[in-house]
C-alpha cells in the first residue's frame, strides 16, 4: 500500500527534527571536546619538559659526584648552574645588558 503524501511529510518533519537535535548536541559539546584536547596536549608537553629536566639534573648531579677534589671550584659552579636552571629565570630580552658587561 503506497504511503500518503501526508504521512511522507510527517516522516520528513520528524527526521528534520531529529537531525536538528543531533546537530545542536554536537555543537553544544564542541567546546568541552576542544578544551579536553588542549588539556591533554598541555599535559603531554609538561611531561616532556619534566623528562628533559630530570635528565639534565641527573647529568649535572652525576658530574658533581664524580668531580675530584682538585676540581672542587668547578663543582661549586655546576651547583650554581643547577640552581639557576631550577629557577627558570626568563632570558634577557633585546636591549638588556648583562650586569658587569655593559658599555664602558
Amino acid at each position: 500500500m503506497p504511503e500518503s503524501t501526508e504521512d511522507s511529510s510527517q516522516v520528513v518533519r520528524e527526521m528534520a527534527a531529529s537531525v536538528s537535535a543531533t546537530n545542536l548536541k554536537v555543537v553544544a559539546e564542541g567546546p568541552a571536546f576542544y578544551t579536553n584536547q588542549a588539556y591533554s596536549a598541555s599535559n603531554d608537553a609538561a611531561a616532556g619538559w619534566r623528562s628533559i629536566n630530570q635528565a639534565l639534573v641527573g647529568k649535572i648531579s652525576e658530574s658533581i659526584v664524580h668531580t675530584s677534589p682538585s676540581e672542587g671550584a668547578s663543582a661549586g659552579l655546576m651547583t650554581a648552574l643547577l640552581i639557576k636552571n631550577q629557577q627558570s629565570t626568563a632570558p634577557l630580552t633585546a636591549g638588556q645588558l648583562v650586569p658587569g658587561q655593559g658599555p664602558a
